[in-house]
């Protein structure tokens, strides 16, 4: 037993002084590449949640871009009286008393207040009833000759609050289209109610049979909002604004200081002021509209595309047949007849900085380069002092509007 007992040796000193040498050596390995994939893998998981929160944003704007016209007056001839947006810029892309244009765009505005617009950026405004946020704006009806609104959708009308505009349509010859007409009671009133015992009633709460139609015709009701208080509305139609702005406590800090946010913005009833501030894509450095245009002889007969413009009308690629782009976008008719296609390019930071990341491209595109989108677009230097340590993402809506 001690014999064996004489042979049975521990470790050394030395030996484990060396093992544990060794085990902290490949512990702080380890603990290295575990703090650099932790590390790397909030990068890319804030770059998801980004995306994420982008597409769901950027859903939004396309849905109102197609909705862009719905339940809009066209009959130049029987225009009401309305007064629209209020303040900058908004008061810029107004229609008051004028067929309203189902889309108003600004190109690379420079107002010298980046609260305001992100300098460099465009604009867009939106007209519909549909482009609200209330539930009232998203329901349409019609009446028949006998004055019975048909039973789909009159019951999100059935209460007093909820104001809605009535429209008659026909053909017209001379415009070659068929037109929408505001019904009104008088040149600034075109508001009704519909209230729980079936009966239309006008601002002062009167019952009225105005808006029964001639034999054999119909009426389109489209909701508009939800007020108790004011029944005058400020225009016979919901607005919806899009812009990048850079507010100071609304910005995620995480953001370039070259960037904004995206916002819509609806036009209120009360004032005409553009609220609230819905943000729909944080960390935005530029937005970019292109507009596609049909411009044959007779635009009713053919859908084709032959011409493209920035924002503004001015700057063109394609066939415009000698048309003026940027005159056309001043006039609701020629705007409904020409306008084919809405492409809006957007610029967003996609992740947090990093510094152990440089960009390169000096001449980045903010289009469609192989369309020869060039011209009509920002072309951006990314390895400017704000954006060098960034990743880039372009995100692009495309939109073919029905309703204008």
């Amino acid at each position: 037993m001690r014999l064996s007992m004489r042979t049975n040796k521990g470790f050394t000193l030395i030996e484990v002084i060396v093992v544990m040498v060794v085990f902290v050596v490949v512990i702080s390995i380890a603990a290295s590449a575990l703090q650099t994939m932790l590390s790397k893998g909030g990068i890319v998981l804030k770059s998801e949640e980004s995306n994420i929160e982008g597409v769901i944003g950027l859903e939004m704007f396309r849905h109102d871009l197609a909705q862009a016209g719905l339940g809009l007056f066209t009959d130049p001839e029987s225009v009401p009286t309305f007064a629209e947006a209020a303040g900058v810029p908004a008061a810029t892309y107004n229609d008051a008393s004028a067929v309203p244009r189902a889309i108003v765009t600004g190109n690379n505005l420079t107002l010298g207040n980046n609260a305001i617009v992100l300098t460099g950026t465009d604009y867009m405004a939106i007209k519909a009833t549909t482009v609200a946020r209330n539930a009232t704006a998203q329901q349409w009806t019609y009446i028949n000759d006998a004055g019975v609104p048909h039973q789909w959708g009159v019951n999100d009308f059935n209460d007093n609050t909820n104001k809605m505009v009535v429209m008659s349509q026909k053909y017209s010859k001379s415009l070659n289209e068929v037109v929408r007409t505001l019904i009104q009671i008088s040149a600034d009133n075109y508001a009704i109610s519909y209230d729980a015992a079936g009966v239309f009633r006008d601002k002062d709460g009167y019952d009225t049979d105005f808006y029964t139609p001639t034999s054999g015709k119909l009426h389109y009701l489209y909701g508009i909002g939800t007020d108790s208080v004011a029944f005058t509305l400020r225009a016979p139609f919901n607005r919806a604004d899009y812009y990048v702005r850079r507010v100071v406590n609304e910005t995620p800090a995480v953001c370039s200081p070259a960037t904004g946010v995206l916002y819509k913005m609806n036009m209120s009833h009360a004032n005409g002021a553009m609220t609230p501030p819905i943000p729909m894509l944080d960390c935005v450095a530029d937005m970019q509209i292109i507009l596609g245009w049909n411009t044959q002889a007779d635009p009713v007969a053919s859908n084709s595309i032959d011409a493209f413009s920035d924002a503004s009308g001015q700057n063109t690629t394609g066939v415009t047949n000698g048309l003026n782009l940027s005159s056309i976008m001043q006039n609701a008719t020629e705007l409904r007849k020409r306008l084919r296609q809405i492409k809006v390019y957007l610029l967003a930071q996609d992740g947090p900085q990093d510094r152990n990341f440089r960009n390169t491209n000096t001449m980045f595109v903010l289009g469609d380069t192989n369309l020869g989108e060039t011209p009509l677009t920002s072309t951006i230097d990314l390895t400017t002092a704000n954006m060098v340590n960034y990743r880039w993402k372009m995100y692009r809506i495309v939109v073919r509007p029905r309703n204008i």
